[in-house]
């Protein structure tokens, strides 16, 4: 059943803005081109996260493993000759390098206390047993973990590597680093990738605009000449240009419209010639019937007038069933015209 506001939008002409195909094709255009772009867009920035966070984590793997057998070297190695000034040239070395990788490096003792710090955060023989990456390390082997910043906006990865001489624990070597960068870098992803959606939208917007004003602009036509055909306004013009769907609607209404006029025209001429069939005999009669009142024709002579009038009269009448017979046979063509002109 259709809604009371559509019927008197439809006897007014209009079509109800947001069951309009132009609406419907706008919709179904923004939706096939941004649905696609966000899931591509969603994709790309996830697999970016993943593939950096894991590199970082094999940058930060390897940092450690470098400082680690730095310090097993320069540090551990030098045993039998060993400076005073050895561990804090090495703290410096760690102070220089850190800033350049955009981390904080550390070397624990086996026992898991700390012995150089490249932040200076934390003095030296700080216990850092308890950490689930030193307790790993600690064990020989490699250990991670992360967590979030307290105002939720980074995220910290924590490596921890031991460092073995002869198959021996002689200190653990730990990297930690933010996401910062990473998180830059996926925030200039999504700005680019919504701005690239914006614009695909626009011009999704656009052609969608321009098509659905092409198909509807012509079906609006259609509308408003069969409303005003149907008052009585005016002739039924519904050509419209174009060779697709829409073109040969209206060419199958103009044919409907001229079918219908031609079979009013056909029943217009068919009644005035059966009014003027009837007036002619009717108009014979009641003059005759005037001449008889007033006495100027004889009995015999007024009966036979009156059997030519009543032949003349019955004639008259068979040939307007003949006529009759024959719109009857025009329109039961009609009738079995095809589906589309009717």
């Amino acid at each position: 059943r259709r809604p009371a506001g559509a019927t008197a939008d439809a006897r007014k002409g209009k079509i109800p803005r947001m069951r309009s195909i132009r609406w419907k094709l706008i919709i179904a255009f923004v939706a096939v081109v941004t649905l696609p772009v966000y899931w591509l867009n969603w994709y790309a920035v996830r697999s970016f996260d993943e593939f950096t966070r894991k590199v970082q984590e094999e940058e930060m793997r390897g940092h450690a493993f470098m400082f680690g057998e730095l310090y097993k070297t320069l540090v551990l190695g030098a045993a039998g000759n060993r400076s005073p000034e050895l561990p804090e040239c090495f703290s410096r070395l760690l102070n220089a390098f850190a800033p350049r990788v955009q981390s904080v490096i550390q070397i624990l003792s086996p026992d898991g206390k700390v012995l150089c710090d490249s932040s200076g955060g934390l003095a030296p023989g700080t216990d850092l047993s308890g950490q689930r990456e030193v307790a790993l390390a600690r064990s020989g082997s490699y250990g991670s973990r992360w967590k979030i910043t307290d105002d939720r906006k980074l995220v910290i990865y924590y490596s921890a590597l031991p460092v073995l001489s002869d198959g021996r624990l002689v200190a653990i070597a730990c990297v930690a680093r933010d996401t910062q960068v990473i998180t830059n870098a996926i925030r200039k992803m999504i700005f680019g990738q919504r701005m690239s959606m914006l614009t695909a939208m626009a011009g999704a917007i656009a052609l969608a605009a321009i098509l659905a004003h092409t198909i509807t602009r012509r079906l609006r036509k259609l509308t408003r000449a069969s409303m005003q055909y149907a008052k009585g306004d005016a002739p039924l013009d519904a050509e419209v240009p174009g060779r697709d769907e829409v073109a040969d609607l209206g060419r199958a209404v103009s044919h409907m419209a001229g079918e219908i006029e031609r079979r009013h025209r056909y029943n217009r001429e068919f009644m005035s010639a059966v009014v003027h069939e009837l007036k002619t005999p009717i108009t014979a009669i009641r003059g005759a019937a005037e001449v008889l009142e007033q006495g100027a024709i004889d009995k015999g002579k007024r009966a036979l007038e009156i059997l030519m009038l009543s032949q003349e009269e019955n004639a008259m009448m068979a040939d307007a069933k003949l006529l009759q017979g024959n719109l009857l046979l025009q329109l039961g063509a009609y009738d079995s015209a095809p589906e589309i002109y009717r």
